[in-house]
């Protein structure tokens, strides 16, 4: 995937090493959108990557070109870039100022503003919106055929973002962490998102569709942390 042609190696480190640069010299970085978020969302989505070839024995509709693995790679790095911690007051706040910090990467990477890059990362990024999230799974689990390409590239990159939150014990504690990060902006829904019903909420929000996460069995574990969850409850 990374031949002396492809430029995507260097442009996931190069923005790898931005992001890192900016968040090092914020007075206040995010307790759950900090760097070790960057690095969980990556690590998942390599994960995700990972199963490609094991689904493409099956002629899978998920299975993915090196291309749009790269695409995916870049958009798990950058996904929240300049994320500050506050919630969205507008639709898509935090979206829409990653997206402009990375077409302004792009530029200074002498990528054209006419490549099918710019629109791809945008429509990518503008999907892990909470505000969105429902109306794309429900879309995915009701017209499954009807999924284009860049439609099962934003599942994938939902799920890599959404993968560490799931799981039974290290969910919770990002749970906590993006709690403590709310208290600041609406502490209301902190209080939401690091109670029992809340997290309940969210786990029962969540869906892995693709082809990849099934393979990794993400679909299983989701289930695991939902029963766990309802067991507290009782």
């Amino acid at each position: 995937m990374a031949d002396e042609k492809n430029i995507f190696k260097d442009l996931c480190l190069d923005l790898s090493l931005e992001i890192e640069a900016y968040n090092a010299q914020m007075a206040y970085e995010p307790e759950y959108h900090s760097r070790k978020h960057f690095i969980d969302v990556s690590f998942t989505m390599s994960l995700l990557i990972s199963q490609n070839q094991l689904i493409s024995h099956s002629n899978s509709s998920w299975t993915l070109t090196p291309l749009d693995c790269w695409y995916l790679l870049l958009a798990a790095i950058g996904h929240d870039y300049g994320h500050n911690g506050a919630v969205n007051f507008f639709a898509s706040q935090q979206e829409l100022n990653s997206i402009a910090k990375i077409h302004q990467f792009f530029k200074k990477k002498n990528i054209p503003e006419n490549d099918a890059i710019y629109p791809l990362i945008k429509n990518l990024l503008l999907s892990t919106d909470p505000k969105f999230r429902p109306e794309i799974i429900e879309k995915a689990l009701q017209q499954p055929d009807d999924l284009t390409l860049e439609g099962r590239l934003s599942i994938l990159l939902l799920e890599s973002d959404l993968m560490g939150s799931s799981l039974p014990e290290r969910g919770i504690e990002l749970g906590n962490l993006l709690s403590l990060e709310f208290e600041k902006s609406n502490p209301k829904l902190a209080g939401i998102v690091a109670s029992i019903p809340g997290r309940l909420h969210f786990l029962k929000s969540v869906e892995f569709i693709s082809d990849q996460a099934k393979s990794l069995g993400a679909d299983l574990m989701l289930k695991q942390s939902i029963l766990r969850v309802e067991n507290e409850i009782q």
